[in-house]
């Protein structure tokens, strides 16, 4: 008996005695099991304000843009039917939209979750959207690691994969100028060393050709 995966069959059990006579069992249903589909994914990111390169780990300072991927893969020889694809965002980073699917414009929210079908087997569908980490203001100084994690669902598979990007985000302690006297005006004659050094050999010069001697003798002399 060639039995068909998802099927539903009968049977029963028969039997025959000596003389002819059948005795028959009670009819048996069963429904033949049916092939799952295997789905995968995997979710990297990329600072877009720093330039880096796609990663499972990303650094980041506050409000910079992030560009998230995930990857959806049906590994299996089965496609894989009404995928629902959700990210679950932490506190501190702010969704952006720019939702884009394998390629194309997407009008949904990754937040809430979003449909995107069959996904056929071998196939892979990419969604990448972006999203900002909040202001400084919303974090202590030092480093705070974000876990960002998407999950996906199908109605052929029995189980629900998932994968996550850690952010570690560095707030930088930022020194205020300081008070402190330096003895300077900003004024550039004040502040100079050639004013007072040209006073200095002024005043050498004169002293030198006698001036002040020369004053001293003729007041001397009108006395």
């Amino acid at each position: 008996v060639n039995i068909t995966s998802g099927n539903t069959y009968h049977f029963r059990a028969a039997a025959k005695d000596c003389t002819g006579n059948s005795v028959y069992g009670q009819d048996t249903v069963f429904t033949s099991g049916t092939t799952s589909g295997a789905l995968t994914v995997s979710k990297t990111a990329r600072n877009l304000t720093s330039g880096s390169g796609f990663s499972s780990s990303v650094s980041a300072g506050p409000s910079d843009v992030l560009l998230f991927m995930i990857t959806l893969q049906a590994s299996g020889n089965q496609s894989v039917q009404n995928v629902f694809v959700r990210d679950l965002f932490p506190a501190n980073l702010i969704y952006k939209n720019q939702l884009v699917v394998s390629g194309a414009n997407y009008t949904g929210d990754i937040i809430s979750g979003i449909n995107i079908g069959t996904i056929s087997a071998g196939q892979t569908v990419t969604i990448t959207y972006q999203a900002q980490v909040a202001p400084a203001q919303n974090f202590s100084y030092g480093t705070t690691t974000l876990s960002n994690s998407v999950s996906a669902t199908s109605s052929n598979t029995g189980y629900n994969p998932a994968s996550a990007v850690s952010i570690a985000v560095t707030r930088s302690v930022v020194y205020a100028a300081s008070t402190i006297s330096t003895g300077l005006t900003n004024n550039l004659w004040v502040d100079s060393f050639i004013l007072p050094l040209l006073l200095a050999l002024t005043g050498i010069w004169m002293w030198r050709s006698g001036l002040f001697f020369r004053k001293s003798f003729k007041s001397e002399q009108e006395l």
